[in-house]
Formats: structure tokens, C-alpha cells, sequence
């Protein structure tokens, strides 16, 4: 681990002091980053990433962000940027992203959030008529609108997301089929 001049962090310097003493073999970035963050699996592929950490990170509170195409494939980038840095896989290594995923047993960042603001959708819509937030869903913007195409909004998110997973209003009121439906397509 570097900090942000490029000098090496002094844990990471300290570890690797006590592993090159033992004698043992070891990627230190990834000791240090298993040891600070608690990210590695303890199976028998010791670099892999689990997701929680990762993904729950990168998203964020991605739930109310009306999330366009561009938004998408710069958080899948970052993201398979992080996970080839934590387990050591280069891109010359040529790995597909898909199959480095799948090695380390994580879904596509895209489909996440989209399970998120579907899960956020479904419990705006049980909120009472005169509940703040789904007061805020429903609010219509008076007044003359700017020139150019309006920017994309939540709930213009949502109806897609909808129609990609065909759901309706009416699945939403039952918990356990909508996490079901939501599910379905990994």
C-alpha cells in the first residue's frame, strides 16, 4: 500500500519486514489489505474479494442516484480495476472480466444497483400517501422548463429497471416475491 506521494504505507513496511524474516512468500499488499479491511476469503483461492465490502462501498447510498449508461460503466471499470489490483490479476494476463467475477464469486456491479433501487422502489411504494418520501417521488416541478433534454430522473430509472425485469406496482406489495423477482436475473 502507497500513500498518496508514493512512499510505502508503514504497516505494509512492517509487514513486509516480518514476512521476508520469516522466510515466507507472500503478495504483502494483499496480507496488509486482508488484515486492515478484512476482505480476503479464507478458502483456498486467499485473493479472492468478497463483495460485500467492494460493492457495498462503491454503492453507496446508489438507492436515489438516477443512474445513466456512462454512470454504469465508469463504476464497472473502477470496480474491475480494484478487484485485478486485489488479486493480482493483470490485464495482461488477458482474464476476461467475466471470468475474474466469476473466480471470485461476485455479481456485476450494474445488476446491484439495480436490485438497490428496486429494493428502495418497493419500500417508497408501502409508504403512506402522505409520507415526505413518496411525496418527493411523486412531485411534479412547476414553471417553465430549460432548454435541452431534461436530465434523466429516479423514477425514469425505475420504470426502466421495471420493464427490463418485468415487474409491476403490484408484485412490490408482497416482500418475499419481490426479493425473489429482483433476484432472478443473476
Amino acid at each position: 500500500m502507497f500513500d498518496r506521494v508514493g512512499r510505502v504505507d508503514p504497516v505494509t513496511r512492517g509487514l513486509e519486514i516480518a514476512v521476508n524474516y520469516l522466510g515466507i512468500q507472500f503478495d504483502v499488499c494483499i496480507i496488509h489489505c486482508s488484515f486492515s479491511l478484512g476482505i480476503l476469503c479464507r478458502d483456498k483461492n486467499s485473493s479472492c474479494v468478497r463483495s460485500n465490502v467492494l460493492q457495498s462501498s462503491m454503492l453507496h447510498g446508489s438507492e436515489t442516484w438516477p443512474v445513466r449508461k456512462e454512470n454504469v460503466v465508469a463504476l464497472q471499470q473502477a470496480e474491475m480495476r480494484m478487484v485485478r489490483w486485489m488479486c493480482g490479476v493483470k490485464l495482461k494476463d488477458r482474464f476476461p472480466s467475466k471470468e475474474v467475477r466469476e473466480r471470485v464469486g461476485i455479481d456485476d456491479i450494474a445488476l446491484v444497483s439495480q436490485e438497490n433501487t428496486l429494493r428502495w422502489y418497493r419500500h417508497v411504494l408501502r409508504e403512506e400517501g402522505d409520507d415526505w418520501v413518496k411525496k418527493c417521488m411523486e412531485y411534479e416541478v412547476e414553471g417553465p422548463r430549460p432548454r435541452g433534454r431534461p436530465k434523466k430522473t429516479w423514477r425514469e430509472v425505475v420504470k426502466e429497471d421495471c420493464q427490463a425485469r418485468k415487474l409491476n406496482k403490484e408484485d412490490a406489495m408482497g416482500r418475499s416475491k419481490w426479493r425473489k423477482l429482483i433476484k432472478d436475473v443473476r
